[in-house]
């Protein structure tokens, strides 16, 4: 077990990464596994991609209390940041950076953006669903719902949409409604049984909307009495108030 100061070189380029390491052998192997799982940085993820498997050199080795020092002294004379793969000017710093370009980020400014505004626009659908939308993690999409990933760079670019997000998820939390992650059905299917029980054109059977949606008629049965599926009010809110009228009257 080595505790000191490492580099990764990548053949091909002269550019270089520094690192360090109270267990430098372990760390090691903790690169190589980020690169296979997609679990590094962007820069060094890049730079994987580009040039394969680096090479790994120990520049340093000494106690840990002067590891932070050293690490910045050679982070500046390799200049890995500006003509290099690293980040931060140490792993213990921090940056004014965001996004795609924080030091452990995974995901592009893009990706954060479109689950963002899905997240905001379609309200009903699952985190699941978003995350197939945009063949990103669960978690990911989660991260964003709940502020623990992106609020730096979403709220610069949607300060006033990013409130309304805060909003929405208060709102979901309150009355503890929302979409199940479990259910056989798309919440689209959900949306349409509501607004054929309650078209003003057509009055359709529960059978009538099964055989339209694909939808079980027990579970239109229990839409139309709005015993589950509480969090269509929030999505459709007219129509379930149609509904909740309807039950009064019958009462």
């Amino acid at each position: 077990m080595t505790c000191g100061i490492y580099a990764l070189t990548f053949k091909g380029t002269d550019k270089v990464y520094i690192g360090k390491s109270i267990n430098i052998e372990k760390r090691h192997g903790e690169h190589l596994s980020s690169f296979k799982y997609l679990s590094t940085s962007k820069k060094l993820q890049g730079a994987y991609n580009e040039f394969g498997q680096p090479s790994f050199e120990i520049l340093y080795i000494g106690g840990v209390e002067t590891l932070d020092k050293i690490e910045e002294d050679l982070i500046r004379e390799f200049d890995s940041i500006n003509n290099g793969f690293n980040t931060l000017p140490s792993s213990n710093g921090s940056t004014g950076i965001y996004g795609e370009d924080v030091y452990s980020s995974t995901h592009t400014n893009k990706e954060f953006i479109e689950v963002f505004l899905e997240l905001l626009k379609r309200p009903y659908k699952t985190h699941k669903e978003i995350s197939q939308i945009f063949n990103v993690n669960i978690s990911f999409v989660s991260a964003i719902a709940t502020g623990q990933r992106g609020v730096q760079l979403l709220t610069k670019l949607f300060p006033k949409e990013y409130k309304e997000l805060e909003l929405l998820n208060g709102c979901r939390k309150e009355v503890c409604i929302k979409p199940s992650t479990t259910s056989k059905y798309l919440n689209e299917q959900y949306i349409e049984v509501i607004k054929l029980l309650t078209s003003s054109i057509k009055k359709y059977k529960h059978q009538e909307i099964s055989d339209i949606t694909k939808v079980n008629i027990n579970v239109i049965r229990d839409i139309n009495s709005c015993r589950r599926h509480k969090w269509l009010e929030q999505v459709c809110p007219t129509e379930w108030q149609i509904l909740i009228s309807r039950k009064q009257s019958k009462n």
